[in-house]
């Protein structure tokens, strides 16, 4: 088990670079959200839905750092059953998910929360602490995206 103290502010750094690059990679290579998903995004809350970003991904990225590794294992941010994944304004979905309304409009609540913790850093400050610290099911912003995207 990984000392969450000493581990969370050496490592953010690092998770924040990792989550830029990923995030500037879909911005390049994503589409836009159609109409209907623009729509959506404005009723979910996203104030700059023309930033958003939709990429399929056959496999969700995982850091090469091996702490980072270590921390997603531990927290179970993502594995290899993870539909999607939200990095700011770029959002990964792979084939067994993408067009499926539920599953973006879950991801677009985690750009809403981006947005509302300023970027990337505040948002994984909150996140993983939060993730670390009560648990995937427990966390407050993935009970708020499962419960907003259940309209969907």
């Amino acid at each position: 088990m990984l000392d969450f103290e000493k581990l969370f502010p050496t490592r953010l750094a690092r998770a924040v670079l990792w989550a830029g690059q990923q995030e500037r990679y879909v911005l390049a290579k994503g589409v836009f959200l159609d109409q209907k998903q623009t729509e959506d995004a404005v009723r979910i809350g996203v104030r700059y839905t023309n930033s958003v970003r939709l990429l399929w991904a056959e496999q969700i990225p995982q850091p090469a750092d091996g702490l980072l590794r270590q921390v997603n294992r531990q927290a179970g941010l993502t594995s290899p059953r993870t539909g999607g994944l939200t990095l700011g304004y770029g959002i990964l979905l792979r084939p067994n998910v993408w067009g499926w309304r539920q599953m973006l409009a879950h991801e677009l609540v985690h750009v809403t929360q981006y947005e509302q913790q300023a970027g990337i850093e505040g948002f994984l400050q909150k996140y993983i602490k939060e993730i670390l610290t009560v648990g995937y099911v427990n966390s407050h912003m993935e009970r708020d995206a499962v419960r907003i995207s259940e309209d969907y």
